[in-house]
């Protein structure tokens, strides 16, 4: 039989930090925090990462975090200049702590044509980040769509951008999103998971010695 282990996220590391300090030092003022992590590859779509925030922006103060890097980037930062938003979006580069800045968005975009996983998005809402995503790759498998996130085709970027409105215009549904991901991340923790491949290889272990007792007789 196939097993499926998923990935895991540690909890004691990912987890949302008291404090807005982050928001003083990167120079943002009010408004929402939209964040983004990837490398910047056409798979990740990053032009429909910036498509969704200028619709975002059309109705509310909101400022866009770039974090990562990769072959689209100068794409990216010439479509910014181009639509006047450079003062609302921060192309920040490869980060080493995410944590900090995990910790100060209301919302992670995430409109891939495919993924393996989606390890950055299980850690943002492991940090309280609801995450608008695509139902491609494995994004389906630990959100929930209208829980504790949003899914929908890649490529729709209207529906991505009513879905993240619906979040950050209503402070009592971002604080419900918030603590559901934060739930549901809870279910990936790493010693949870960690139980289970070690249940999988006993089974295997297990099942290799009766095999091969079966064979002796």
């Amino acid at each position: 039989p196939i097993e499926v282990i998923p990935n895991f996220v540690d909890t004691s590391i990912f987890r949302r930090l008291p404090g807005r300090e982050h928001l003083e030092l990167l120079g943002i003022g009010d408004g929402s925090v939209v964040i983004h992590i990837s490398n910047f590859r056409p798979v990740k779509r990053i032009m429909d990462v910036l498509a969704v925030f200028a619709k975002i922006r059309e109705r509310i103060p909101a400022t866009l975090l770039l974090v990562g890097d990769g072959p689209d980037r100068s794409e990216a930062e010439t479509w910014v200049r181009a639509h006047g938003l450079s003062e609302h979006v921060r192309f920040l580069g490869k980060i080493g702590d995410i944590v900090p800045l995990l910790s100060i968005a209301d919302l992670m975009l995430m409109p891939s044509n495919a993924e393996s996983f989606g390890l950055a998005a299980l850690e943002a809402m492991a940090c309280g980040v609801p995450v608008v995503a695509t139902d491609a790759g494995g994004f389906p498998e630990f959100i929930r769509h209208g829980v504790d996130g949003f899914l929908h085709p890649p490529g729709d970027v209207e529906a991505m951008s009513r879905s993240a409105l619906s979040i950050l215009e209503d402070d009592a549904v971002w604080r419900r999103f918030s603590e559901t991901a934060v739930k549901q991340a809870g279910q990936y923790e790493t010693a949870l998971q960690v139980e289970r491949y070690e249940s999988f290889y006993r089974r295997l272990v297990e099942a290799a010695g009766a095999k091969a007792g079966s064979s002796a007789q």
